[in-house]
C-alpha cells in the first residue's frame, strides 16, 4: 500500500470519529424528543459507511501482492466494521429510545 492511501485511511477513520463524537455530543438528553437530524446522521452512518468499506475493498485489492499486506488492510477493516457497527448500534438505541421527532 502506498502512503497517500494510509494518510487517505487515517483521516477517514479520524473524520468518521470526529463526526460520530460530534454527533454524539449535540445530542439531546435520552427522554427528550429525537431532532430530525439524529435520524439523518444514523441513516447516512449506516448507509455510506459500508459503501466506502466496498470501494476501498475494490480500489485496494488489486495492488495487495503481499500476503501480509492483505492479511493487515483485512484485519483493519474488520476493526472498522465493527467501531462502525458498535456507533450505529449506540445511535439506534438512543433514537429508539425518544419519545418522538422534533420538526427542524
Amino acid at each position: 500500500m502506498t502512503g497517500g492511501y494510509r494518510r487517505l485511511r487515517a483521516t477517514m477513520a479520524v473524520a468518521g470519529l470526529l463526526a460520530a463524537l460530534l454527533a454524539w455530543a449535540s445530542l439531546p438528553p435520552i427522554g427528550s424528543p429525537a431532532p430530525r437530524w439524529a435520524w439523518r446522521f444514523f441513516a447516512g452512518w449506516c448507509v455510506i459507511t459500508p459503501y466506502w468499506h466496498y470501494a476501498e475493498y475494490r480500489l485496494v485489492r488489486g495492488s495487495l501482492h503481499d500476503e501480509a499486506a492483505r492479511a493487515d488492510f483485512f484485519r483493519q477493516q474488520g476493526y472498522s466494521r465493527a467501531v462502525w457497527l458498535g456507533i450505529g448500534a449506540v445511535f439506534a438505541v438512543w433514537l429508539l429510545s425518544q419519545r418522538s421527532i422534533v420538526a427542524s
